[in-house]
């Protein structure tokens, strides 16, 4: 079954790159596609087209389409607001990183939990807000942070949205091919944020750029931009996650000069199997990780997004019915805070509690067995199992989200049902180095 999965996936791959190649052929920008952003831990038009490789979704992919053409509307009112900046202190190195009202301390000080600081002096960071709730108050005393978000509480505007749909199909000459791939709001989010990062630059002779690389649509059309407009600025990328599929790290081009993982394991698969460079792939400890075992311990872990609710409570429901009395020991659920915005999230958390207290039988609070149960396509999977904690995870779609022993050979992989997977370590320090 697990051999399955892994066979599956080569083919996906394989299907994956001739569509990127063929989009490349008909001179589609591939950078910022978002058919071309393979995205496996978020229902998005990347993920869909990613199923569409193995089963029929053409009505989903359609719907998708449109919802995230329509989103293009909210992009209307993003600015970026710039801090005082003195001659003699021009920034020469710029972090691009992403942050939520977390990141903020002292109600103008921002702490990164992706990079580490790697410069000694004129150090700017451009900051992407990446919450829909919480703005960014620049104070007077901000001397380091371009923050890029939002500027009213409006959130859609038609007018601008029918103002780039034209901007789009004039600049393409009414190819409707280059349309569909460009009329998406990651690939003009992606036009905007670099405008804006390059106007920087420009204005600033900026020399290296330090960023969060996650292969995101706009990071990708960066390098690409940087590439042919700045050819002697230096890029160094910070792989800070590990996704259990990583097919969305696909490929050798738009990469950082310089790539620094803190897993060897990653560091292998992108040079075996996606053709990086292994020479420009550093390892490094990990930064944003902690040996915090509390946090994973007897705690059903859930993502931001919830994919399928029904087929996780099912799945959940189902592996604990099945154990005997007294398996377990006593589980808690551990909610994304960013999920808890949403209505729908709150109530599907209830729910999780409430399956919970009528299994009252299958807890006992002397247990000294530890397990993490793990919801979708996360790093936190790789945390809890260095951290020796055996993980059962709970999946949508197996063959985007569970693990399999192509990328991650140190794991020893079982597979109790279509949804569920259990996992054990079988090899220290080769999923992340603390």
């Amino acid at each position: 079954m697990i051999d399955n999965i892994r066979n599956k996936r080569k083919k996906i791959i394989k299907l994956f790159l001739k569509y990127t190649n063929t989009k490349k052929r008909q001179g589609i920008d591939v950078s910022c596609s978002p058919f071309i952003y393979p995205c496996t831990w978020f229902k998005n038009l990347g993920y869909i087209r990613l199923q569409s490789f193995y089963k029929n979704n053409n009505i989903s992919l359609f719907y998708q389409y449109i919802r995230e053409a329509l989103y293009i509307a909210k992009l209307h009112d993003y600015k970026s607001e710039d801090p005082r900046i003195s001659k003699s202190s021009a920034p020469k190195n710029l972090y691009i990183s992403w942050f939520n009202e977390d990141d903020i301390y002292n109600n103008y000080k921002f702490k990164d939990r992706y990079i580490p600081l790697v410069t000694k002096k004129n150090n700017y960071w451009f900051l992407l807000n990446a919450s829909s709730h919480f703005k960014y108050s620049n104070s007077k005393n901000n001397k380091r942070y371009f923050i890029f978000q939002k500027a009213s509480n409006k959130q859609f505007n038609y007018i601008y949205l029918i103002k780039i749909f034209l901007k789009v199909v004039f600049k393409n000459k009414f190819s409707l091919l280059k349309i569909i791939h460009q009329l998406n709001v990651d690939t003009i989010f992606s036009e905007i944020v670099v405008k804006n990062i390059c106007s920087k630059i420009e204005k600033y002779n900026v020399k290296k750029i330090i960023i969060a690389y996650e292969a995101q649509p706009f990071q990708k059309y960066l390098i690409t931009t940087l590439r042919k407009k700045f050819k002697k600025i230096k890029i160094i990328g910070y792989l800070n996650a590990m996704q259990p599929f990583p097919i969305h790290l696909f490929g050798n081009n738009n990469l950082p000069d310089k790539i620094y993982s803190v897993s060897p394991a990653q560091k292998k698969h992108l040079s075996s199997i996606f053709n990086w460079d292994k020479k420009k792939i550093f390892l490094k400890k990990s930064f944003r990780f902690k040996k915090e075992i509390s946090k994973f311990k007897n705690k059903i872990l859930l993502p931001y997004k919830i994919t399928d609710p029904k087929i996780i409570y099912n799945a959940i429901y189902d592996l604990i019915k099945t154990k005997p009395k007294n398996y377990f020991s006593k589980i808690e659920v551990a909610p994304h805070p960013v999920g808890l915005l949403e209505k729908d999230y709150k109530n599907f958390v209830e729910d999780l509690k409430e399956m919970l207290k009528g299994f009252y039988n299958k807890f006992d609070k002397k247990k000294k067995k530890n397990f993490s149960f793990v919801v979708g396509s996360t790093s936190v999977i790789f945390e809890a199992l260095e951290l020796g904690l055996e993980v059962f995870h709970i999946v949508d779609q197996a063959l985007l989200e569970s693990l399999d022993n192509r990328f991650w050979p140190t794991v020893d992989i079982s597979k109790l049902s279509n949804n569920i997977f259990k996992y054990k370590i079988k090899a220290y320090k080769k999923l992340i180095i603390y």
